[in-house]
């Protein structure tokens, strides 16, 4: 292994270890054991703890920006199938992930809107406001997920990448719908799985490019 190949190697273990620790912040600060996640309706957050919301804000902005090292390592592995598309592929999802860190920490600050108003501390319309502000960079971070998928499944469907061309069906699209379908299908299990689904999704692709990827020449 070239000295090259084992440092591209531990940026992808850089962004296994992002996926694991924003993934761990998200279920502190979301996770519900009546499950009930919505869009539109935030009454799961009541049964979270402040201290679990404030270690899961810290842990989700500090790992966070390991997602973009993450990002780089693919973009390295696609690059031999071109290097236009995997440039694009790298910018959309760098750019993807620093607005979804923001979405993330901000889910911390309507967890303690929610809390508040539910102690007559605060006005309902407050959550308005923010969900507003929230809820976009959510949908946002989804359309670039579908641009970061398509990239994907074209580059490493042509074989010339250094992965396998089945790891195309291993894309961040195909796996939230799955975690999305496990949730409605089975929610005894989905309620652990939904509220990390994106981190779950890139834990799973991170983890196979690593024990996929072929070795340098």
């Amino acid at each position: 292994m070239s000295i090259h190949h084992k440092y591209i190697k531990y940026a992808g273990f850089a962004g296994l270890a992002g996926a694991i620790l924003v993934g761990c912040a998200e279920f502190l600060i979301q996770f519900n054991a009546h499950g009930g996640y919505s869009w539109d309706n935030y009454d799961y957050f009541m049964a979270v703890s402040p201290a679990r919301l404030t270690l899961g804000y810290y842990l989700g902005v500090f790992a966070a920006p390991l997602y973009i090292v993450g990002y780089w390592y693919l973009e390295r592995l696609l690059e031999p199938g071109g290097r236009r598309a995997s440039a694009a592929f790298f910018l959309l999802g760098a750019y993807a992930f620093a607005v979804g860190a923001i979405w993330l920490g901000e889910r911390a600050f309507l967890a303690f809107t929610v809390q508040a108003i539910g102690e007559h501390a605060a006005a309902p319309d407050l959550l308005n406001q923010m969900s507003m502000l929230n809820e976009p960079l959510a949908i946002a971070l989804r359309v670039m997920m579908m641009l970061v998928s398509v990239i994907w499944i074209l580059q490493v469907a042509k074989g010339r990448t250094a992965l396998p061309r089945w790891m195309a069906l291993v894309n961040p699209a195909f796996l939230l719908a799955a975690i999305f379908g496990l949730y409605a299908a089975a929610p005894s299990i989905g309620v652990y799985v939904m509220p990390i689904a994106m981190n779950v999704t890139h834990a799973i692709i991170f983890g196979l490019a690593l024990a996929t990827q072929k070795p340098s020449p």
